[in-house]
């Protein structure tokens, strides 16, 4: 199937099906036939878009921040086949109507990898061992940011002993106190 709507018209190889944008050719979140699913999240002041001339002169498809989604899991059967295919193959053209974007990419074993614009004409791709995946900023700062949060637990936390007073746990959760939004 010919998808012509994009910024650069792509063959499909897979059947999808997901979510996107109304009026624009779009993916932001779905699944392919091959059991494939891919989201696509904010990265605005991280991506790393080239001019559409740049990408076209090395070979490749130019297409918008917000069309990557739909183009791997339309074209691509493993997270491995992404891996090796991506940056040879297409780049995202800058330009307002190119929404700063990141990716993740998940298969039915529960394998997932991240794919960032964030280098000139290609994409750094991290295999992604949490399974878990955000908006801004980039997917090393996410795990390294990991490490401020390394006290927290599923399980209520005990009360202390402070000389006669005895200080007890605010209750269900409270071993989550410290991550963002907690109460």
């Amino acid at each position: 199937y010919l998808i012509e709507d994009t910024l650069t018209a792509f063959e499909t190889k897979y059947a999808v099906m997901g979510i996107g944008v109304k009026g624009m050719s779009t993916m932001i979140d779905g699944v392919n036939q091959a059991g494939i699913a891919g989201g696509s999240f904010y990265f605005a002041h991280y991506n790393n878009y080239s001019s559409e001339k740049s990408i076209k002169d090395q070979g490749k498809k130019a297409l918008r921040g917000q069309e990557v989604v739909l183009w791997a899991l339309s074209n691509c059967a493993t997270l491995e086949e992404i891996k090796t295919r991506i940056n040879s193959e297409i780049g995202v053209a800058e330009g307002e109507l190119s929404l700063p974007q990141h990716y993740v990419f998940q298969d039915t074993r529960g394998n997932s990898i991240v794919v960032e614009p964030s280098i000139e004409n290609g994409f750094k791709i991290f295999d992604n061992p949490i399974g878990i995946f955000t908006n801004n900023p980039p997917f090393d700062w996410h795990l390294i940011n990991l490490q401020n949060y390394v006290q927290l637990s599923s399980q209520t936390v005990e009360g202390i002993q402070l000389g006669n007073e005895s200080v007890f746990s605010p209750g269900k959760g409270s071993g989550l106190l410290g991550i963002p939004g907690d109460y």
